[in-house]
């Protein structure tokens, strides 16, 4: 009876859905890797990465973090649903243009000669609008629990490259600038279909930009968490091509991108729970990290099986990606690791956000975004490769002991309040 119970729990169900959708994605995005990696070569692929990364950075602003207040808002009273689905969608239009330009003079100043007008010009309109507008229907579905559409969405995002990256290996490409061209036009081509998907769905979506303001100090809190938590994961790949080659670049993300592929399991469970998350921390820490609890047991003893699997696994980075990936074997066996301080940090941070702590959470995310910078900084410069993977582990492992102080904090702080009510 209670097995039964548990596979009838939506929870159960929604994680289900999103384990589909991000182990098609897991599968898409792998033959996406494997055939641009290998299509473009190390080096013009550590030109793609770089400038990517940079775009990642500026990326997660675009929208102001209007993508969760939309999960939290529709989570706990789902009527709100048009003015907050149309609000972030308006939000993501506006916030590109300035984040663009930025976008632009970082990439003149920090990889000069090598970012193209063409390359940044189509990773703005590819990532800061179209795919972010693309993960806003995704939101839209997880904040109603209609997980099985999220679950579609994201398989659509990643077919789009997967399919773009093998009409650009069989045309014959060879730059990161051809490249680009290809995913703006498939990513447009997606996004128009999962906007008409979720408004056939869900309903048309109503602005209302005075609601938008007064929400953007809580999205500003989101958009701030996930720009820091971008710049700790993806500065050192801009950084190798500021501060040692292109090459180093291109070896380091191979290696950093199979790490991040492994762990989309974790993700897909922690994204079903993110609702859930919201709608228990209404009643503060202590009743979200409950949740966080159930959580955490799957989520690092999956990130240990992952960790020795990579490390084991290796020395086949060269058969599958080509030998210019010798270098990445190495890189790769010092990140086996991440999965476990990964499964660890990320479940305590959505506890903390699922509590109303969000603040909590972007504040230690910027600390460790701003030391991530400084070693990255410090020991690309001496080490070149090896620094990059040093500042990662120290990045992740900081970041788990500051998330873990910060819960019994206010897990502390909650019981005091309730003793002497």
């Amino acid at each position: 009876m209670r097995f039964q119970s548990s596979i009838s729990s939506p929870v159960v169900r929604n994680a289900a859905w999103m384990l589909y959708g991000q182990g098609g994605r897991l599968v898409l995005q792998a033959a996406y890797f494997i055939v641009l990696a290998r299509t473009l070569g190390v080096s013009e692929f550590g030109v793609l990465a770089a400038t990517a990364a940079l775009a990642a950075i500026f990326g997660t602003f675009s929208g102001m973090g209007s993508g969760d207040v939309l999960v939290m808002r529709v989570a706990r009273q789902p009527a709100v649903y048009p003015v907050y689905f149309g609000n972030a969608l308006l939000t993501t239009v506006v916030s590109s243009l300035p984040l663009g330009v930025l976008f632009a003079a970082t990439a003149a100043w920090m990889l000069p000669g090598t970012a193209s007008t063409t390359l940044i010009v189509g990773l703005i309109v590819s990532e800061f609008i179209f795919a972010r507008c693309m993960e806003q229907c995704a939101q839209a579905f997880v904040a109603l629990d209609r997980h099985r559409y999220t679950a579609h969405i994201f398989f659509l995002m990643s077919a789009a490259r997967a399919t773009g990256a093998v009409v650009f290996m069989s045309a014959g490409g060879s730059t990161a600038e051809q490249w680009i061209l290809w995913l703006v036009a498939l990513n447009g081509l997606a996004m128009i279909a999962t906007v008409w998907i979720t408004i056939t769905m869900l309903g048309r979506p109503r602005t209302e930009p005075w609601r938008a303001l007064r929400e953007i100090r809580h999205g500003v809190h989101f958009s701030i968490g996930l720009g820091a938590k971008t710049v700790y994961s993806d500065i050192d790949k801009a950084m190798l091509g500021r501060l040692a080659t292109f090459e180093a670049a291109g070896t380091y993300t191979a290696a950093y991108r199979l790490v991040a592929m492994a762990f989309v399991p974790v993700s897909a469970v922690l994204y079903a729970g993110a609702s859930r998350f919201f709608r228990m921390g209404e009643k503060g820490v202590v009743s979200a990290l409950q949740w966080g609890r159930r959580l955490l047991p799957f989520a690092i003893g999956y990130g240990v099986v992952v960790a020795v699997g990579i490390y084991l696994g290796a020395p086949l980075i060269p058969m599958i990606l080509g030998d210019d990936y010798v270098g990445s074997v190495e890189v790769l066996k010092w990140l086996s690791v991440l999965p476990v301080l990964q499964a660890l940090h990320f479940v305590l941070a959505d506890t903390l956000t699922g509590a109303n702590l969000q603040y909590v959470r972007s504040t230690i995310q910027i600390a460790v975004a701003a030391f991530n910078v400084g070693l990255c900084y410090w020991l690309i410069g001496a080490h070149g490769i090896m620094g990059a993977c040093w500042a990662a582990l120290a990045s992740e492992s900081v970041l788990a002991v500051s998330m873990t102080i910060a819960i019994l904090y206010a897990r502390n702080k909650q019981y005091s309040r309730e003793a002497t009510a």
